[in-house]
């Protein structure tokens, strides 16, 4: 018996995708509401998320600066809840800081700082994009 390579093809794909279908799809399981958050971000602060892109060569002068910046905020600023500078994934040069500031008024001792005015100055020319600031507030309609 003869069958055309159309009709095998087809046959063979048909076969296929019934195969798939009887799979059994995995499911994601969606944790309880109840279940508390592993950090949580207390009502009224201030999160900022800023980035930067880094002129190609510059990428240890920033680093430095930062480290120095980074290490003043976190001795010398009690409102900071968290400071932390990141590299975007693929994209190299990118600097991305994530902060979370008790509230406003710890937000701006924070920008008027001088370790922060110092770190402004100690990057200037060696970034290709000026700093892009998100202010982020937690409303909590996604988690709850």
């Amino acid at each position: 018996m003869k069958i055309s390579c159309k009709w095998s093809a087809g046959l063979i794909l048909s076969l296929l995708s019934f195969n798939l279908q009887a799979q059994e799809t995995p499911t994601l399981k969606r944790l309880p509401t109840t279940q508390p958050s592993s950090f949580s971000v207390p009502p009224g602060t201030v999160t900022i998320v800023a980035w930067t892109k880094i002129k190609a060569g510059s990428e240890e002068k920033v680093a430095k600066a930062t480290r120095i910046m980074t290490d003043l905020i976190r001795k010398n600023e009690p409102g900071n809840l968290m400071f932390e500078a990141h590299q975007g994934v693929g994209e190299g040069g990118t600097i991305i800081f994530y902060e979370i500031f008790k509230d406003k008024t710890a937000f701006e001792t924070h920008k008027n700082s001088v370790h922060v005015k110092n770190w402004f100055k100690a990057i200037e020319g060696l970034t290709a994009t000026s700093m892009h600031v998100n202010i982020v507030e937690n409303i909590d309609i996604y988690t709850k």
